[in-house]
């Protein structure tokens, strides 16, 4: 994920409460990664963001397709727009 070695947020939060980084993140990672020595500021200011998901054009993989549709689940609950496309 970076020069440091992570491979995931708890780690990223861990090393930003030792002060060795700072990021920016979604809204919703403060909510679920509170944790002391940690402040999160909210950039107001910020352009939205957009999530892509991408995988290999001929996949048939169940796992990868699970991932997607679960994706795609969990924006459309927080009134996020999802769409698919095929880019080459």
């Amino acid at each position: 994920m970076d020069k440091h070695g992570v491979h995931d947020l708890a780690q990223l939060v861990a090393l930003i409460s030792l002060g060795t980084t700072t990021t920016v993140l979604p809204k919703s990672v403060a909510a679920r990664h509170l944790r002391q020595g940690v402040t999160y500021v909210p950039v107001e200011d910020c352009p939205s963001a957009t999530l892509v998901i991408a995988w290999p054009e001929r996949s048939r993989s169940r796992g990868v397709a699970a991932r997607v549709r679960a994706a795609a689940a969990v924006a459309q609950s927080r009134g996020m727009s999802t769409a698919v496309e095929a880019t080459r």
